[in-house]
């Protein structure tokens, strides 16, 4: 029986190729783990377990497309997922005091709101003070995006922090400094003091109250009550600022301000008092200009200067208040 010339050559070709359906198997499967790959969140993944399939398969795309480990999965940045106790113990405590704020101060915002509303209708000035940090507090009612445009802070730089922390903390306790920065100013009894102070024991706040009520000026303090009742003043009327104000709202925070405590710094981290406090300050805001809107009063309110009309809305602002306020 005679052979076909070259019919083994061929033989031999098809046994070394590929079936085509083999071929599209193993592309497929390559394409698959490359997925898998793409979407395990193993990057940066040092600390949490991710629940999933992906503990079965976990590709190492970087030393072989095929090369797998069944090592444990983190969760990308991640890093201390495990350790953030004290974290989560931060957020909760600013929710749980900015909620007392709400249920139990309630009472003395609309107070305090009312007396907001009831200066801007009588074309007084809203005079915010504060040392050290609290100062913050101060400008932040001050030409700002959503605030009001008659607002004028009792600022000294002394009392600042820009100006050194001891030196501010120096000042702050001494008695008569109060009176000579009142001075500076034209407050009238038309005017509000709103006075900052965490612990309410020291000269400056105290005494600022009270030199504004001699001027016939309603006051507004914004302060701890847990923090003040719990130390003696440092003024010589021997009087803290919540036995001073008109008008108290308690800022809720503990004694020292702080919320987080680590053996090994002894000292406490995450204070709570500038949340708390521009909090309170923008409620009573809302408050006045519900007020004032409910009496057909437009609210003199600040834009932002880059949003559209904002320009405009806030010149209007500056050429009512320029005598009293400084822009």
């Amino acid at each position: 029986m005679l052979k076909k010339p070259g019919g083994r050559k061929k033989q031999v070709q098809a046994r070394g190729k590929t079936p085509r359906s083999q071929s599209l198997f193993f592309t497929v499967f390559a394409l698959l783990v490359q997925l898998i790959g793409f979407f395990t969140p193993h990057r940066h993944a040092e600390n949490r377990r991710v629940p999933g399939p992906y503990f079965l398969l976990r590709p190492r795309l970087s030393r072989s497309l095929f090369s797998f480990s069944t090592a444990p999965l983190r969760h990308p940045g991640q890093a201390a997922w495990e350790n953030r106790r004290m974290l989560d113990k931060y957020f909760a405590k600013v929710a749980e005091t900015l909620d007392y704020i709400k249920t139990t101060q309630m009472d003395n915002i609309l107070k305090a709101g009312a007396l907001v509303a009831e200066t801007i209708r009588n074309d007084g000035i809203i005079r915010p003070f504060g040392t050290g940090h609290s100062h913050l507090i101060a400008t932040e009612m001050y030409q700002r995006a959503g605030g009001f445009g008659p607002v004028m802070p009792l600022l000294e730089g002394n009392l600042m922090m820009h100006e050194g922390g001891r030196k501010s903390g120096a000042l702050e306790r001494l008695p008569g400094y109060a009176a000579v920065l009142l001075g500076l100013h034209d407050a009238q009894s038309k005017d509000l003091l709103v006075v900052i102070s965490q612990s309410g024991r020291n000269a400056a706040p105290v005494e600022m109250a009270e030199e504004c009520k001699k001027r016939g000026m309603k006051t507004v303090a914004i302060t701890s009550l847990a923090h003040s009742q719990s130390v003696s003043s440092r003024t010589p009327s021997g009087k803290r600022l919540f036995e001073v104000a008109d008008v108290v709202i308690d800022n809720g925070t503990p004694v020292g301000d702080t919320t987080v405590h680590f053996e090994q710094t002894g000292a406490g981290l995450a204070p709570l008092s500038t949340i708390t406090g521009c909090f309170i300050w923008h409620a009573m805001a809302v408050r006045a200009a519900e007020l004032l809107s409910a009496d057909g009063v437009k609210p003199p309110v600040f834009m932002s200067g880059n949003a559209p009309g904002g320009d405009l809305n806030n010149v209007e602002l500056y050429m009512k208040y320029k005598n009293r306020v400084l822009f």
